[in-house]
């Protein structure tokens, strides 16, 4: 790709080429112009096509385009990395989520029907059942987590009813049978 320079204004003269005599000289047929020094006018006519040429017998350094560096496109320098040196912080980064409560009823749902199942089998299956439905209605009402804890304290506190009734209506169809054998027989 050649490098375009102005070309130069009415107003100002041409020098005469690096090494040369000027127009009657041995570069007479060697267009040259001058680079363009900032002034405030602006140049009517378009920029220079084609390279400069040069004298044969000039310094080789002169005229001559730099050879092309490789653009940088946003490389780090070699040994950098992408985040901070080790042991320094990052900078602010994300805020963390906001924290959420879990509903204290849910909590409470659960363990009460699980303790209705174990050691306390009426009173904590009870007590699961309806803290589980306040707590349902309560994470309806202000968005707090803890709705499936408090579908597991439900489930578990009804399976645990559930078997109270099974045991107890086990227990009197036992009696009951006992009670018919031993009344008929002699």
């Amino acid at each position: 790709m050649s490098e375009s320079q102005p070309i130069p204004r009415d107003d100002q003269p041409t020098p005469p080429p690096p090494g040369g005599t000027g127009p009657t000289g041995s570069t007479a047929d060697a267009p040259y112009t001058a680079p363009d020094q900032g002034s405030s006018q602006g140049s009517s006519q378009g920029p220079a096509q084609g390279p400069a040429q040069t004298d044969p017998g000039a310094d080789p350094g002169q005229g001559q385009q730099p050879p092309y560096a490789q653009p940088g496109y946003g490389q780090q320098p070699y040994g950098s990395s992408y985040g901070p040196a080790y042991g320094q912080p990052y900078g602010q980064g994300y805020a963390p989520p906001p924290y959420v409560k879990t509903n204290t009823m849910a909590i409470i749902s659960l363990v009460s029907s699980v303790l209705g199942l174990t050691f306390v089998p009426v009173l904590g299956s009870i007590a699961g059942v309806i803290t589980g439905h306040m707590a349902r209605r309560q994470i309806a009402d202000t968005g707090e987590q803890g709705s499936g804890v408090a579908t597991a304290g439900l489930v578990v506190g009804y399976v645990g009813i559930a078997l109270v009734v099974l045991v107890v209506v086990g227990f009197i169809l036992f009696f009951a049978l006992a009670a018919g054998v031993a009344s008929t027989s002699p």
